[in-house]
């Protein structure tokens, strides 16, 4: 279960000064509030390998010089999407995958 850590409001940069990628706990900045996220288990680890592949192939496929490393800050813009519906990335536009897709992964 996650768990809020704190009752001041965080930006990204105070988050990452004081939550760095080499600590052995992990960490999610929602809305300003710091989460003590535990580890990923059972259908997690499986939509996270499920990604992982489809990155490989794709970033391989366009020759592009990427990697993916088991953790890393993020700060990104949140779409939601449901079903059937095409994920639309901006780095791989040619992506071809759903949000049906990667639930089925897990089993969820």
């Amino acid at each position: 279960m996650a768990q809020a850590l704190q009752r001041k409001l965080v930006t990204f940069e105070e988050f990452i000064t004081k939550y760095p990628e080499n600590s052995n706990k992990r960490y999610e900045l929602h809305d300003g509030v710091v989460i003590d996220i535990p580890p990923p288990t059972g259908d997690h680890e499986e939509i996270i390998l499920f990604l992982i592949e489809r990155f490989i192939l794709e970033y391989t496929r366009l020759k592009l010089s990427y990697g993916c490393p088991k953790t890393a800050f993020v700060k990104h813009q949140l779409d939601l999407f449901r079903g059937s519906q095409p994920i639309q990335s901006p780095t791989f536009p040619e992506l071809d995958l759903t949000a049906e897709q990667i639930f089925n992964a897990g089993n969820i």
